[in-house]
């Protein structure tokens, strides 16, 4: 996919589950751009295994609760936040979902 400026669209995954107050200015304004291929997803499910840097450019977590986004998570959602991080993947953590990169 190509951005309008002609470049690849920026791969978003924006967390959307237990915590997560989907209203947020940050999930609002990524639901609305047009150059963004954003994937909003409610991680109460788990997260995807295709959170890899090579599926998503960034994860988003909004403001809401980063202690009820952690128990959605779980420890095995939080460590898989960890390892995209650590090979390469972007966070963008809004009031809560800042405090939650935090922990």
């Amino acid at each position: 996919m190509e951005s309008p400026g002609g470049g690849r669209q920026l791969r978003v995954f924006v967390f959307i589950g237990k915590g997560a107050d989907g209203n947020t200015l940050g999930c609002t304004a990524f639901r609305k751009l047009r150059f963004a291929d954003a994937a909003l997803v409610d991680a109460s499910n788990q997260l995807p295994d295709s959170l890899t840097p090579e599926q998503y450019d960034v994860i988003i977590f909004p403001g809401g609760s980063s202690t009820k986004q952690s128990k959605a998570l779980g420890p095995k959602g939080r460590q898989r936040v960890k390892t995209f991080v650590k090979n390469g993947g972007g966070f963008v953590g809004i009031c809560a979902g800042a405090y939650l990169g935090g922990k």
